[in-house]
């Protein structure tokens, strides 16, 4: 399990720093004090990303429970 939070960690601070990057136009790897709009753009992203992620494995997880369910009706 810690191989898939570091990993988590390492995506989710990639898409904060690129949103921020994004929205100030250059290549940002530190907190820019006096930027506080481009660091919420940042974890605004960071967090749809987190849940869209989530999203996908309750989608997927409802569909593997719902074949489970046909299976043993059979």
């Amino acid at each position: 399990m810690p191989e898939t939070q570091t990993a988590g960690i390492t995506v989710s601070t990639a898409v904060l720093y690129g949103g921020i990057s994004a929205r100030l136009g250059h290549r940002v790897t530190d907190f820019i004090p006096g930027q506080n709009d481009a660091f919420l753009f940042g974890m605004h992203l960071s967090f749809l990303a987190a849940a869209a992620v989530s999203l996908s494995g309750a989608v997927l997880t409802a569909v593997r429970l719902y074949e489970r369910r046909l299976k043993r009706k059979r």
